[in-house]
């Protein structure tokens, strides 16, 4: 009878796992100025004075419909964002991800392989 060897690497299956459940993180945001929300989540990245701003602030990116889903009411949100400028955070919200992404992944793979220098140093 011969038996199964373990695996150093991890299995094909559990590493696209782990992928699609962190590359599904990201697809609640196709807005990564209102976050999916309909609101500006980060606004003072684009705003020298974001304080002025009291009430919350209505994503009008072109290409966003989550501001649609909320009251736009101009007496309970604020309205003065561009759309240029919801594009800018957009931008600004996007490159932070692909940076978060990335370093996520690096961290993988050197978690990967520390795991494997560690199994074949027992293995001595």
């Amino acid at each position: 009878m011969i038996e199964p060897k373990e695996d150093l690497i991890s299995s094909p299956q559990a590493q696209s796992i782990e992928r699609v459940a962190w590359s599904g993180v990201r697809a609640y945001a196709t807005c990564y100025c209102c976050h999916g929300t309909g609101y500006v989540v980060r606004v003072e990245r684009v705003l020298l004075s974001p304080h002025t701003f009291t009430r919350p602030i209505l994503c009008k990116r072109l290409g966003c419909t989550a501001s649609s889903k909320v009251p736009s009411n101009p007496s309970i949100v604020d309205t003065r964002l561009t759309p240029t400028e919801c594009q800018e955070l957009h931008e600004l919200g996007l490159a932070d991800w692909q940076t978060a992404d990335r370093n996520w992944h690096e961290q993988r793979q050197q978690a990967l392989l520390l795991s494997l220098s560690e199994k074949a140093t027992k293995k001595l």
